[in-house]
């Protein structure tokens, strides 16, 4: 009887044993389903193609481009209405609408009303806030990418993917080398998270009031740091 009963208890967590790793699988293949009504979005403006949020901010948008216009969005919200305000926005010259684009900037104003980016500096030039909010979440109809902050720095006010051609090897590992170089008392760092070539990195970026400087906030694509470590 004994040995039946073990033989039992043996067949049991075999079956359990097959049982999870099947389970896990069937997780794993479960389709994306997006948070955000992109169809709903999209029927108001067809400008619309992703989300942007950071978490304990106001930073929590509709991302647009416009086929033609670099200026539209600065003064037009993600509804296509006229607005002080803005939207976040990237450029069609510069960024496609995939994410896949070795660099792509996210641009929207620095609001005094705190809006669009108007907390974004005062945010991350604090070190506390900067250690613990260095997860930026982007959202579009077919997928969730997730980002992890590796700088926040005042910058010129240079049109970034315009003045440099980050498909080059030699040119991308440059620009961020430099980036790391800055100094100034306000920059934060995160060496851990910085981008090799061949990574992703979104940038969001906004004017600093009364200068001719940007603040930008920068960020490589979680799985790319995931696929590194695991190499």
């Amino acid at each position: 009887m004994k040995r039946r009963a073990l033989a039992l208890v043996l067949s049991a967590l075999s079956l359990m044993a097959a049982w999870v790793p099947a389970a896990a699988a069937e997780a794993e293949e479960e389709p994306y389903e997006s948070p955000i009504d992109f169809e709903t979005l999209q029927q108001t403006n067809p400008d619309v193609y992703g989300w942007l949020r950071i978490e304990d901010t106001v930073i929590d948008y509709a991302v647009v481009q416009h086929p033609t216009s670099k200026d539209y969005y600065l003064h037009h919200n993600s509804s296509g209405d006229f607005d002080v305000d803005g939207a976040i926005f990237s450029e069609a010259e510069d960024n496609s609408k995939n994410f896949e684009d070795p660099v792509t900037v996210l641009y929207g104003h620095n609001m005094g009303s705190g809006h669009m980016f108007g907390t974004m500096r005062a945010s991350y030039t604090n070190q506390e806030f900067f250690d613990n909010h260095k997860d930026i979440i982007i959202y579009t109809p077919e997928e969730e990418l997730d980002y992890k902050v590796f700088a926040a720095v005042p910058y010129s006010n240079e049109l970034i993917p315009y003045e440099h051609d980050f498909t080059d090897k030699k040119e991308f590992t440059s620009f961020f080398k430099g980036i790391f170089n800055i100094r100034d008392l306000s920059a934060r760092f995160d060496e851990e998270n910085a981008p090799v070539f061949g990574d992703r990195v979104l940038i969001l970026s906004t004017c600093i009031s009364g200068t001719p400087m940007r603040f930008l906030v920068m960020a490589t694509l979680e799985s790319d740091l995931e696929n590194r470590s695991e190499s």
